[in-house]
Parts: C-alpha cells; structure tokens; sequence
C-alpha cells in the first residue's frame, strides 16, 4: 500500500483533443488505480461516476537496458503478458468518457533515463505497447491508452532527459494522434531543470501536489487574521495564485490525498475544500482534481462527497482571533517571495456575490422600462457569463456538441483555426459538403480541418462525426481532436496524415508511385481492423456508410485509418437500422440500399469494393477504358469464368505481379464482401481472421455482383437520398 508520497512527474495526454475544464458546480476529477487489490477493478472505479480521468499505476522497470514490467498489484496475470479483463475494462472506461493513462516509474522497481539511447528504446516501447504502435505484446491487446504519466520522484540521472523523451512521444504521435504534455509537480519547486521545463510554456496541463510541504498547503488550525479570515486557506490560496500567474498558457490542478491516511499532511475536509473550490473554480486555469489513491477515496467516498456537496444554509460561528504573536508569512513557490497580506477570500467571494446581485437587478430594470425584447438583447449578450438559453431549440451549438462527447473535445476558437491555418491558406482537399485545410498549433502539432458548407446536410454531418467518433479510440480510426461552432460555422479538427488519403495512391499510372504488395496488405488489414472496432468493439454498432479511398487516410508509415463519419449512425447491438434515405457514394452502395433495412453489412460490401480497387490499381468505374473493361465488378465476373483473374492485378507495380497468386487470393476476400446477398457476406471480424490465415474463404462464391447505376463522369456522388425517388448532390466529399 503506497502513501501519497509522490512529488515530479511529466505527463502525456495522448488523444484527440482532452479538455480539462469544467463549469461552475462541477469538477473534473482524476484518481490513480493499480496499487491495491483491495481497490475493486477499474471498471468498478469508472462506474462510479466520480472520475473524468483514471492513471493505472505502475510500469516500475525502464530504461538501462532494464525489461520493462507492469506492476498492476493482483489485477492481472502479468506473467501471461495477457491482461485480458483490464483491457475489456479500458474500453468499458473510455466508452463513458473516462480517459485512461498509464504511469511509469513510482516508489518501487528500478528505472532510469541516462542516455539518448534510452530515451529511443523507451519511447518505442510505450508507443507499440500501449499507444498507437504495434507489437506482438500488447498486455492490453488492441486497446489504445489515453496517455503516459512520467512519474519521476525516484528517477536517477539526468532529468533532461525525460524531456527528450517527451519530444520523441511526440514525434510518435505525429500523424497519428494529437499528443499534449503536462508536468505533475510539487508546489514548491526545487529542482532547477523541472522550473526551466516550465518556463518554456509547452505544458497544456499542470498537476500540482498541494500536499505533505506546510508551506503550500491547506492548514486545519482554527486561528484567524485580525480581521477574521481564517488561516486555512493562507498559504494553500498564496501557491495557487502564483501557479495561476506563473504559466498563462497551462490548465492547473490541485493533486491532493483521498483521505487523512493517504498523506502525511494536506488532507483537506471534504466542505473546506468545496469551500476552496467555489473561490478557485473561477479561474481562467483551473482544471480540477487529481486524488490518490482510488483505494483511499473507495474508503472515504471523497470524490463521491465533492461532488454531492451542498453547502450549509447559515455561516459557520465566527473563529476565535489570532494571537498576536503567531507568524503570518506563508510559503512561496519563490523563496524570495514577500510575505502575503491578509487573506483576500472575502474580497472575491464578495465581488462575486455582488456581481450576481448587480446582474439580476440589471435584468429586472431592463424589463421594466423596456420590455421583453430588450431583456432577451441583454441576455443574449451575456451568454458568456450565464446560460439564459436553456431549452434544445435555443441551446449555443456548442454545448449541444459539449453534451454528446463531455470534455473529450477541444473546443478551438476560430481565431485560433485562423492562424493555425494561415486564413485557410493550404488546401488539403474539397468535397460536396466543405474543403480540409493543413495546419499546426501553436505547440508544433499537425493537424487538418475541415471547414463544412451549407445549413441541413452540413449540421447533421457535423453532429454525426461528433457524435460518432468524438469519444472512440482506435489505431486505425483517424482521430477527431476538436471542432469550432462560433457563430454557426460547422469545423471539425482532426490529426494530421501526412501521406493523405488512399485515392492517391493507388488511382494512378506513375510506377514510381506505386505501392508494393506487403503495403496494399498492411493498408486492406488495418481497414479491416478499424470496421472490425466499429461494428463489434464498441458499445453501440456503428454503420460508416461511406467507405471508399477517399475516406482512407495513410500515416508515414502507411497505416491506414478510416475517416469521415459524416455519414454514420449508430446501431443499437441487435438491431438493424430502418432509413428513410440513401447514403453513401455511387459505385460503394451495396444492394441492401434498394429496401428500406440495412445493417452493418453495407460496409462490407463497401470495403470489398475498395479491396478491389487497391489489388487492380484502377477505380471501379473508369470511362476511359473500352465498354467491356469500364465496370470493375462487371470485368471480374467475366475474369472468374475465363478463370483469369491474373490479368487483373495492377500492372503498373512489378511487385504485385510477382505476387499475383497472393492477390489472386485477396480478390476471393473481395468477392465473399461482394456477394449480394447480406447473408453470406462475412463479418469484418471474420474477414481479420481470415487475412491473419486463421481460416479460409468461402469457396462457393457468386460472381453476378450488384451493378451500380451510373452518374455524371469524373464525378464521384455523396447520395442522402429517398431510395424510392432520389436525386442526387453532385461533387465529392
């Protein structure tokens, strides 16, 4: 059992976009778990409803040529390298919104970071083990963490190292997450390295330790100032102040123990601190709480406490005063600090009060000598200060998106999407419903945004890929960070791919473009996987509808992720979907579309068509081509009698005709996708299985696949049609 103890840690957040604030009356609070078998499971902890965050700790063995271990107490068989149920209760977790980050380092074990080389070796490590990378030994499977907590009070060595650590994560994660990095650090510093990390304004969050140090921490001593303000609070409100005023640029958290036991000092009541936070909760960078340990706070119900607390009608009775012969001067973060004037509690919780009062006798006035009308035009103008507006129809776009995906999107002013785009200057790509545009944050990180145009279409995109993939995780989804909903614009954020989407790759006849046979196999398996996640791994079905080359995005590496969820809906386990309207793209639509019921099924179909599309190098309709040879699907059938499907593979790669028998084979995948009839199509898990080698293809495969109706040429169509009389939108997505 491991008392709250620790001190100095980085930490990272990998994810499409945390947001850590909370609003007035409620706090985001995180908890570490791992320690104690006494604990309950994970799954326990995030259906309590208490945590926004969870740490699983430790990793207690790195660096120095070490093997790395995973110290989870008894909660799983850590010598199978198979954590099985933890990984279940991950993706049980991350599905409630609770995101879940592994700490490496604590009190026990052995660790270190003393060279470049360990710095290389670890940053691997973590990134195909538990972040987006691959390996054979996954102790969670296919499950992908939130984040990596870097505690380092017992490091030896060079600490500068740990930052070199911090940018080689990063650089992981480029093109294929967006990474934040924060600092986890004692209220008073002492170590010069970690203030230089500070100062460099990089950190997007700050966990602070207002514990087991007297000089910053809360004091449970009854004295009072002369007039009246209690000492509690001195020197624990003295440190937050110079922390909030240190770094504009990082949200702040106060670390504090779940329970009297769980520190040696810095324990604060449950109504002392909720007193603490209604002062606190108003500042720009607050962002919550962080407890150790979930075994303590399962003990004491902490979290549960804060988060219920309602506060007493009448005052507490006045303090005794304070004897003049007691010390005044708190601690400082910086030793030279002057000692700090009374207590300026009162001040602010007045101010406060005042200004509530002042808002309301404003709003009374106001609809007195003018009516309706003009309340509505003050309310209006203070919607940053108060929700006036709260029934759906009136709601701010904003926290409607808020509500669907709580505090796992980064809600980015527009300005901000400006100069990270240079006004939209580098175009990416267009489509029927807006244009994507490369850009980069201030923190150096990637990423594309999609700026979508119209009203009806547009907003029920904007709200189906919010919806949809604002809170799923997976290695092969491209993550969506944020988006921008000021003044009505629709604009999501995604991380950056920098090899694009797959059209342009295999829609050409340059050989030097071409992609080699065991990348075709990597960017159809990693596809395969990312439907596999939608339809089976997650909570709700989820039916993508509009799976095609566009909507595959490649890494640096060429892993493939699937995109755009405009088209998406979710599918409640067991269910079909009913539609009133045809979605999707000509020449991906799988028959199904021509009733009124489809199932996930559609995507298969979907995706045989683009498997087919990779092995032949040519889009599944090309004018060019003579009558007989146009149709791909049409050609295969007639390929498959002749018993010919050799003369199919793409003869722009050498490489693909050396290995023509092997994407002879992938072609049969296709073809079991293809079939018209939703029965016999595979489910995408199968399909893994299959191109695993863990089982075969169904020989008795029909070849009179579903014939397209054609459209315009050179043009693709995003259909959202009545299937009975459709029309249809005409430019790409």
């Amino acid at each position: 059992m491991f008392r709250f103890t620790r001190a100095v840690g980085f930490t990272f957040l990998v994810l499409s976009g945390w947001l850590m604030g909370v609003t007035t009356g409620a706090d985001s609070i995180g908890v570490y778990w791992g320690q104690n078998s006494n604990e309950g499971s994970l799954k326990e902890a995030c259906d309590s409803g208490s945590y926004s965050t969870v740490i699983i700790a430790y990793l207690t063995n790195f660096g120095g040529g070490r093997n790395p271990r995973l110290n989870l107490s008894s909660h799983c068989d850590l010598k199978s390298g198979n954590c099985t149920d933890v990984a279940n209760d991950i993706r049980d977790c991350q599905w409630q919104n609770v995101n879940i980050l592994l700490s490496i380092g604590g009190a026990a074990g052995g660790y270190s970071i003393d060279s470049a080389a360990d710095v290389s070796n670890v940053s691997s490590y973590l990134w195909n083990t538990f972040l987006g990378g691959t390996s054979s030994s996954r102790p969670f499977g296919n499950v992908t963490l939130d984040g990596i907590d870097f505690d380092v009070d017992y490091t030896p060595g060079d600490s500068e190292y740990y930052a070199d650590l911090a940018l080689s994560l990063r650089n992981h994660s480029r093109g294929s997450r967006l990474l934040y990095l924060s600092a986890s650090v004692r209220c008073l510093i002492t170590q010069s390295k970690l203030r230089t990390l500070l100062n460099r304004n990089s950190l997007a969050y700050t966990w602070v330790h207002f514990y087991n140090n007297p000089a910053c921490e809360y004091n449970s001593s009854s004295a009072v100032y002369p007039d009246g303000s209690s000492l509690r609070f001195v020197n624990l409100m003295s440190s937050w102040s110079q922390w909030t005023s240190r770094n504009n640029s990082a949200t702040v958290f106060l670390t504090l123990p779940a329970s009297a036991d769980a520190a040696k000092s810095g324990f604060i009541p449950p109504a002392d601190l909720f007193e603490f936070l209604s002062i606190i909760r108003t500042s720009r960078n607050y962002g919550g709480l962080m407890l150790w340990s979930r075994y303590y706070d399962s003990q004491t119900q902490y979290a549960s406490k804060l988060l219920n607390f309602t506060a007493p009608a009448a005052a507490p009775t006045p303090l005794p005063a304070l004897p003049p012969s007691t010390p005044l001067a708190p601690g400082s973060l910086n030793p030279d600090a002057p000692p700090k004037p009374a207590s300026r509690i009162p001040v602010i919780a007045g101010a406060t009060a005042a200004a509530v009062v002042t808002l309301l006798v404003l709003i009374a006035v106001s609809s007195f000598f003018f009516g309706k009308n003009h309340v509505i035009m003050v309310r209006k103008r203070l919607d940053c200060l108060y929700a006036f507006r709260k029934s759906r129809r009136y709601r701010p776009h904003e926290d409607y998106v808020d509500q669907l995906v709580p505090g796992l999107l980064t809600r980015f002013r527009y300005q901000t999407l400006v100069d990270a785009t240079e006004n939209f200057s580098e175009k990416l790509g267009e489509g029927g419903y807006g244009s994507v545009f490369a850009g980069t944050l201030s923190d150096g990180t990637e990423i594309a945004v999609k700026c979508l145009d119209g009203i009806g279409p547009v907003k029920k995109s904007f709200l189906a890929e919010v919806e949809t993939i604002g809170s799923i995780h997976h290695i092969n989804l491209v993550r969506l960070v944020g988006y921008c909903s000021e003044k009505s614009r629709a604009i999501l954020v995604y991380e950056y791919l920098p090899k694009g989407s797959l059209d342009k790759w295999i829609f050409h006849n340059d050989p030097e473009l071409s992609l080699d046979w065991e990348t075709r196999k990597k960017i159809i398996s990693g596809v395969a996987k990312g439907l596999v996640y939608l339809h089976e791994e997650c909570r709700q079905k989820i039916a993508h509808l509009d799976i095609k080359p566009q909507n595959i995005l490649l890494t640096e590496s060429f892993d493939a992720k699937v995109g755009d969820f405009g088209l998406s809906k979710l599918i409640d386990r067991g269910e079909n979907l009913v539609v009133s309207t045809m979605r999707g793209t000509i020449g991906y639509l799988a028959p199904d579309w021509l009733g009124s019921v489809i199932t996930e099924k559609v995507d298969v179909y979907s995706f045989g068509v683009v498997v087919l599309e990779i092995l032949c190098g040519r889009r599944n309709l090309d004018r060019s081509l003579p009558e007989d040879s146009k149709h791909l699907l049409s050609l295969m059938k007639t390929k498959a009698e002749e018993n010919r499907l050799r003369d199919l593979v793409d003869g722009n790669s050498d490489d693909m005709q050396l290995h023509a028998g092997e994407v002879v084979e992938m072609m049969k995948v296709a073809a079991w996708c293809l079939q018209n009839d939703v029965a016999r199509r595979p489910s995408m898990s199968v399909v893994v299985k299959v191109l695993e080698g863990m089982m075969g293809v169904e020989t008795d495969l029909d070849y009179n696949f579903f014939k397209p109706p054609e459209v315009a040429a050179h043009k693709e169509h995003v259909l959202a049609l009545s299937p009975v009389c459709p029309s249809i939108l005409s430019g790409p997505r």
